[in-house]
């Protein structure tokens, strides 16, 4: 397989993926909630860039069964139903519902890899089933969301953890560019956990923002076997879970 890793996403950043599948990477926040979100009984979640886009398009899906989630900043939307915590996103709340979310950071990414015939979403929680899913490809883009175009160390870490992965899944060696090098470098120094991540830049922020239970969750490695997926700018599960949280 060759791998081609992207640490970050810059302003100008390009990426021609019309005929290559894409693995997204965010920890803090996005990508883990929409794990959460997937694994407990969300329908559809459609990423949008913009909160003007996200208003509009629950209006048209209708709003019994849909729910406005994101944040500015780390703050909840002012009208939103739920924020960017991965904690909101309990079955109670998301079973059976669609969501359409849009958030300062994490949505732009989903928007730059929207002509992939398939992006699939992962974080710590889902790393191990994500390297699983892509197994039989022969190329493959992972786009790290990084921190408004900066690289961050959790999103780093997790590549190099599904780097290593997906080695595993294969049995067999990964032709991989110099930042999949970096990245699996670097995930030999770190154990995840809640203090790696309170460690982190964005870790701090949100620790400092009262979102400790975030950390908690978002270091949790593989309790989840969902694989979101998005295909035409709407996410929905290619595989269903059959562990649940453990």
């Amino acid at each position: 397989m060759h791998l081609d890793l992207f640490l970050a996403v810059t302003e100008d950043f390009k990426l021609d993926v019309t005929d290559q599948s894409v693995v997204v990477i965010d920890v803090l926040r996005t990508g883990s909630s929409i794990v959460q979100a997937m694994a407990n009984g969300a329908q559809e979640i459609y990423p949008r860039v913009s909160t003007e886009e996200a208003i509009k398009l629950a209006s048209s899906l209708g709003r019994e069964d849909s729910m406005l989630c994101g944040t500015s900043g780390y703050a909840m939307t002012e009208g939103f139903d739920l924020g960017n915590s991965p904690a909101e996103f309990v079955p109670e709340k998301v079973d059976g519902k669609r969501l359409v979310m849009s958030t300062t950071n994490g949505m732009r990414v989903f928007d730059l890899v929207d002509d992939s015939p398939s992006v699939l979403v992962c974080s710590f929680m889902n790393v191990k089933a994500v390297a699983k899913a892509v197994s039989g490809e022969n190329s493959l883009a992972v786009v790290c969301v990084g921190a408004e175009g900066d690289v961050s160390l959790e999103d780093t870490v997790c590549a190099g953890m599904f780097i290593e992965c997906v080695h595993q899944q294969n049995g067999a060696d990964i032709e991989l560019n110099d930042a999949g090098r970096l990245a699996k470098s670097v995930r030999e120094h770190f154990k995840v956990d809640k203090e790696f991540l309170a460690g982190t830049e964005r870790g701090t922020k949100l620790r400092e923002g009262g979102f400790e239970m975030d950390l908690d969750l978002c270091s949790q490695v593989d309790i989840y076997s969902v694989v979101p997926e998005m295909k035409e700018s709407v996410v929905r599960l290619i595989q269903k879970d059959t562990n649940g949280p453990h």
